[in-house]
């Protein structure tokens, strides 16, 4: 199961890292107990507010772990106890204090301001915070940089734009071909055939698989091949045309057309950075695609297929997509990163440079997110006793991991409600935060050690 906060556009903490400031005044802690029903056991490093600048919520945040047990308050601590506080409530006191007056004295610098929310960061997670303000600058006239799995928008520049899409547009003829034909199928090359620009190199009266046909179209580029199909898949280029553009109305590309299954420049044949975006990852769901596209090269009908996707060789993880490049166009390119089981995209459009833009996109979302996996602290609060005295360890039931911005992983806070009945062993559910986000609920259970 994989989380992440937000499915909107995400520019996080790009006014505060400009702003620069942090205020570290330390904030009161505020009591997690839910209810007259619950009891809340917390040991932690003091009080640590949190300032989701892109969400417009400021919040505060308290660096603990916090078990919460259902039951009556009174008989709770007879069913089990946590550390030394049911036993010991006047020693427990004296050391609270002691060990807040220790945590106030080993904190960060305070770096104060009277503008700014009140919100503690370890230095080195200012810098992080200040990193966000080095956006990308693309040169491109449309760009977009996103998170797959969560959707989540993290750069865009006019990313609605309609623009021409040069080859770019194979990625329609592709999801076409594998749709409504059969890999097997044999297509002879029509005698009249006539194109121009990048080419497989095919040959009037040459049969071929229609496999062989798209690592053609998506590995040189060719538009003899987007050609060849059209006409092998519809009968016709004019059909196949249309075709293209009823799967784009059904796949809600609102800002695309085509008039041609190659790209050549033509006044209404136009896509976004967005609507390549939601078409790039639909191709990418047919494994044969995604396969074609990240291969660099290939033998394939006597010929050696070049793949034109300069990034496969020049930028870890790349695993696809399509360049195009008309004059009217300018140089275009959607591209793939799959890193740790997860996937990133970027799209540009009517760039100078595609590649230096697309690694300036990736780069960014490398830099400053990722994502985390989930788990309980390696500490006291992972165990648990029992009213018979018996220790357990407290285990997630199922693993997870959640997409943020890498200055928040340290502010990550897993909040366990175990609940009291008959059963032989505790057991729950954890709930992980940053700060009022919700990033998953997980079943948890004691083992014995």
């Amino acid at each position: 199961m994989r989380r992440a906060r937000s499915t909107t556009t995400v520019s996080t903490c790009y006014h505060a890292a400009c702003a620069c400031r942090v205020v570290a005044d330390r904030g009161k802690e505020r009591d997690n107990a839910i209810g007259p029903e619950t009891c809340t056991f917390g040991a932690g490093d003091g009080s640590i507010g949190l300032a989701h600048a892109a969400q417009g919520v400021k919040s505060d945040l308290a660096l603990r772990t916090n078990v919460l047990i259902k039951g009556h308050r009174t008989s709770t601590y007879r069913k089990f106890s946590v550390g030394i506080l049911p036993s010991y409530r006047h020693f427990v006191k004296w050391f609270l204090l002691l060990a807040v007056l220790l945590n106030v004295a080993a904190a960060p610098p305070v770096l104060t301001s009277g503008t700014t929310p009140r919100w503690r960061l370890h230095p080195s997670q200012v810098a992080t915070v200040a990193r966000l303000g080095q956006r990308p600058k693309p040169t491109a006239k449309a760009a977009l940089l996103v998170d797959v799995d969560t959707k989540t928008i993290l750069y865009e520049r006019q990313m609605t734009l309609r623009l021409p899409q040069a080859s770019t547009t194979k990625i329609m003829t592709a999801v076409l071909a594998l749709e409504q034909g059969r890999l097997d199928d044999r297509v002879t090359v029509p005698a009249n055939l006539e194109a121009d620009g990048s080419l497989m190199g095919l040959q009037p009266g040459e049969t071929l698989t229609l496999k062989e046909l798209l690592y053609g179209l998506l590995l040189p580029s060719g538009n003899d091949a987007a050609l060849v199909i059209a006409q092998h898949i519809s009968g016709s280029v004019e059909s196949f045309v249309a075709a293209m553009n009823a799967k784009a109305q059904a796949l809600g590309l609102a800002d695309t057309h085509f008039e041609n299954p190659h790209g050549h420049d033509s006044p209404n044949h136009y896509t976004s950075a967005r609507d390549l975006w939601f078409l790039a990852t639909y191709a990418l769901e047919n494994p044969v695609f995604a396969e074609i596209v990240s291969t660099p090269a290939a033998k394939v009908a006597g010929r050696d297929l070049v793949n034109r996707n300069e990034m496969l060789v020049g930028y870890p993880d790349v695993d696809g997509v399509k360049t195009g490049t008309t004059d009217l166009a300018g140089e275009c390119l959607v591209v793939t990163v799959r890193r740790d089981g997860h996937r990133a995209l970027a799209v540009v459009l009517g760039s100078n440079d595609r590649y230096a833009d697309a690694r300036a996109l990736l780069d960014y979302y490398y830099t400053n997110y990722g994502w985390r996996t989930l788990q309980l602290p390696g500490n006291a609060l992972e165990r648990v006793r029992d009213n018979r005295g018996q220790v357990y360890r407290l285990r997630l039931a199922s693993a997870s991991d959640a997409f943020l911005p890498r200055w928040q992983w340290p502010l990550l806070q897993p909040i366990v409600t175990l609940v009291t009945g008959k059963q032989a062993t505790p057991g729950g559910i954890v709930r992980f935060r940053a700060g009022p986000f919700i990033l998953d609920d997980l079943p948890v259970t004691g083992e014995l050690p």
